[in-house]
């Protein structure tokens, strides 16, 4: 069986071709805003995005998450097509995923929301067989150098203090790396739903997770006076659960073996 993954190189989509490749299918992986015109694809996971700078490369977060999408599906054949979201889009409402979203232009912050809505709209209007959407969490793994906020505080936390900039309260859905890339070729495989949610289905807050890392590592810790308090809406993941029998690794349970 034939996967090609776009944004191969990222840390979700690095994560894919190894855990593909270590399954025994055959991966292709092209150049980046490669688009190989009329060819069969086998199945498609597509993980090329824009997150943390999104604000200061607008053009380039609309053609990450949109143009090139549009590209691939009018112009490749392929047995399914996976496209990558971000469970962010529900914002503090509802997380199941046939829920009504909201999100407004006027405000710059939801660019990144409406870019992905925007790819998920493309691939689910077209009514193409096998075009499902997934929605991830935050996802970690045991990349130290990995762009998010668990890898900083980890490898802080290695260096002897962690400085935080939410408040202790602050708490939201992890996702491990290999319950991802498991998942996602699942999906790829045998989705019979159009969007899942891949998440933990239960929020972590930083001070269980600061606490966790300072009596692993001895480090200092210090909190931003004021800092502002963000709790995300627990993540369902009830679709999951039940078409593939799916239990998450919890991050609590796994942080000491990251650490090492």
């Amino acid at each position: 069986m034939k996967f090609t993954i776009f944004g191969g190189q990222g840390f979700v989509g690095s994560g894919l071709v190894r855990y593909l490749t270590a399954q025994g299918f055959e991966v292709n992986i092209p150049s980046k805003d490669f688009v190989p015109q009329g060819e069969y694809l086998g199945r498609v996971i597509y993980s090329v995005g824009v997150t943390g700078d999104f604000k200061t490369r607008v053009l380039d977060t609309m053609r990450a998450h949109v143009g090139l999408t549009v590209d691939i599906l009018e112009k490749t054949t392929f047995d399914s097509f996976v496209y990558l979201s971000s469970t962010r889009v529900y914002g503090t409402g509802n997380t199941f995923e046939d829920t009504d979203i909201c999100a407004n232009p006027l405000q710059k912050d939801h660019l990144y929301n409406l870019s992905k809505l925007a790819g998920e709209s493309v691939c689910l209007s077209l009514e193409k067989k096998g075009v499902r959407v997934a929605r991830l969490s935050n996802v970690y793994g045991d990349d130290l150098e990995a762009p998010n906020f668990l890898s900083s505080i980890m490898l802080a936390a290695r260096l002897g203090r962690i400085a935080v900039r939410s408040s202790p309260q602050s708490a939201k859905d992890y996702v491990a790396l290999e319950d991802v890339v498991r998942l996602l070729t699942l999906i790829a495989i045998d989705g019979g739903d159009g969007v899942y949610n891949v998440a933990s289905g239960e929020n972590v807050t930083n001070e269980e997770i600061v606490n966790q890392l300072r009596e692993i590592s001895g480090c200092d810790v210090h909190y931003d006076e004021g800092a502002p308090t963000s709790v995300n809406t627990p993540i369902s993941i009830e679709r999951i659960k039940k078409e593939f029998e799916f239990q998450p690794v919890r991050l609590l349970d796994v942080l000491p073996a990251l650490m090492k």
